[in-house]
């Protein structure tokens, strides 16, 4: 009797124990999802969904909140994995296994450490670290051993007064930061606006965005991810055209017959087009695989400024960042199509991540998202 009561006993006490965990991945989910992808919300409240996970003692807590907060930061990779898969199982099961595989790793581990591990992964996007530059402005690689530290310092204090002490030095650290932080001069480039043309790589579709760019003045013009498809006939000759006739350099986003993307130079003076960067990193299975690409391939710079590109989701790869923002005066221009990460408005995060980043790494950046936005560089321009 004793030992069935004993039973009885540890589950009902079970029970309650499950639906605040419950409750707690919710939680974290929510305040993941706000800071993401809700306008005006400061991509910061998503940092601050990992610190329940820091101060919580209970394993089973800790897997539970990490689960839900890194369902929010997933869902664009896997909507975007689910519309480009062709009914292929493998990179769903390939995601499904890296959620429960990070959260395990923060139920386990020290959140610092689990966190710093997770900027070994180039796939990871919902790296918390994106979020640094909300906190620690230009520090850089200083900002991110800041938030590792933060983390872990809060992970392995036992009293409140040891936490109080952690989250004291970090605001104080964060305060000077901001006290001391002078923006990077803006860009150069404007970011203008495109009439959407109805279909993205025929000839009647280059046509009717070429009408659209004579009416932009500049002498630098970047257009987004895969606008260009190298796979169809003249594609590249007719962009050439428009380069020469116009005195245009030209920047566009290709895909190139190995279905990877890249970024073509289109020069006025003697057009031939050629790759000056390849895709780095792509989403498991989706088209083009998904290893470690070429990366630069070409220097390219602007008014003496070194040139910087990010493609897709490499906006949420840190170690990407750390390759691309580390030059000073470095401009990042970050080409994207988001079209088939619908519904999911990852476009709102892209921009939350590359304000937060490129106040980290004291960056300028610019966008170009393929058929809706380009970016101009006007001479003279700072």
């Amino acid at each position: 009797m004793t030992r069935l009561a004993s039973r009885s006993s540890s589950g009902s006490r079970w029970i309650p124990t499950a639906l605040n965990d419950g409750i707690a991945a919710g939680l974290g989910f929510g305040l993941a999802a706000l800071g993401c992808y809700a306008e005006g919300v400061p991509l910061c409240l998503a940092l601050a969904g990992f610190v329940p996970i820091a101060l919580s003692k209970r394993s089973m807590q800790r897997f539970a909140i990490a689960l839900g907060w890194h369902a929010a930061p997933a869902l664009p990779a896997a909507v975007g994995i689910w519309n480009l898969g062709e009914g292929s199982c493998g990179p769903g099961i390939l995601v499904l296994g890296g959620w429960l595989a990070t959260a395990a790793v923060f139920a386990l581990l020290n959140t610092g450490v689990a966190v710093a591990i997770s900027l070994l992964l180039p796939w990871h996007i919902g790296s918390v670290v994106l979020a640094a530059g909300d906190f620690w402005p230009g520090t850089g690689f200083g900002g991110i051993a800041l938030t590792i530290l933060t983390l872990g310092g809060l992970s392995a204090a036992t009293t409140f007064r040891s936490q109080a002490l952690v989250t004291a030095i970090a605001a104080s650290l964060a305060a000077t930061a901001w006290a001391s932080y002078s923006p990077a001069p803006p860009s150069g480039f404007e970011e203008m606006t495109v009439t959407p043309p109805p279909a993205l790589t025929t000839a009647k579709r280059d046509r009717a965005l070429m009408k659209e760019l004579r009416a932009r003045s500049g002498d630098v013009l970047i257009m987004g991810e895969n606008v260009i498809d190298r796979r169809e006939p003249g594609a590249l000759e007719r962009w050439c055209n428009y380069a020469e006739r116009h005195d245009v350099l030209l920047y566009a986003g290709v895909l190139e017959r190995n279905e990877r993307s890249a970024i073509h130079e289109f020069n006025p003076e003697h057009c031939a087009p050629a790759p000056v960067y390849e895709r780095r990193f792509g989403l498991p299975g989706i088209p083009g695989g998904w290893g470690v690409g070429a990366g630069e391939i070409r220097r390219t710079s602007w008014d003496g400024r070194p040139i910087h590109w990010l493609i897709c989701f490499e906006t949420f790869a840190p170690v990407a960042w750390i390759m691309s923002a580390v030059s000073p005066g470095a401009i990042v221009v970050v080409v994207a199509n988001d079209n088939w990460t619908r519904p999911v408005p990852v476009e709102i995060l892209r921009r939350k991540v590359v304000h937060s980043m490129a106040r980290l790494w004291n960056s300028a950046t610019v966008f170009a998202a393929a058929g809706q936005s380009v970016g101009i560089g006007h001479p003279g321009d700072p």
